[in-house]
Parts: C-alpha cells; structure tokens; sequence
C-alpha cells in the first residue's frame, strides 16, 4: 500500500500491463478473504464440537472421581485451553483479514 503512495506512475504501469491491480486484482483479494472468512468459520464450529466433548469428559472424570481437586482442575484446564486456543487463533484470523481488507483498499 505504501509503496503504491509512493510510486503512483509506477504503480500505475504496473496495473496496466497486469490488466487489474498488481499484484493482485480486486476479486482475488475479495476471494481470499471470503475463503478465508470460510475457513475460520469452520475451524471454529470444529473448535467447539472438540471442547464439547473435551468438557463433557471431563466432566464425567469429576463425576467419578466424587469431586476431587484434581478433578476440577482438568475440567478448569479444558475450559482454559479452550479460550486460550480460540484467542490465539482469533488473533490471526483478524490479522490476516486486516491485511487483506488493506490490499482490496
């Protein structure tokens, strides 16, 4: 983007000979973002059926175990490992969508 600003004749040749916006068109941008946007969407349904069934066993192993300390904390430790995993990987996705956004501008 920046480097557009500062070479706009250039930028502008450029565009040209590629027959769009080089290096990449408006529609390749949209695409990717789109599929990208895909992506995470099902990473994350994906996320949460493995968490379910990580809690729910969890669970049951406290249920079990009659409620021991150790217990408790693997059932704390799903749930914690579950938003640190979903943070992390939020992080990228908004990144990557910001970058995006910012080549399609």
């Amino acid at each position: 983007m920046i480097a557009r600003q500062l070479f706009l004749a250039e930028s502008a040749a450029l565009d040209r000979a590629a027959g769009g916006t080089f290096p990449f068109t408006t529609a390749q941008v949209q695409a990717a973002h789109a599929q990208w946007t895909a992506d995470w969407l099902a990473w994350e349904r994906t996320h949460d059926a493995d968490y379910k069934l990580k809690a729910v066993a969890a669970m049951e192993e406290l249920a079990a175990a009659g409620g021991s300390a150790a217990a408790r904390g693997r059932v704390e430790a799903v749930e914690r490992d579950k938003i640190d995993l979903y943070q992390r990987r939020y992080s990228d996705y908004v990144r990557v969508a910001k970058a995006l956004q910012s080549l399609a501008g």
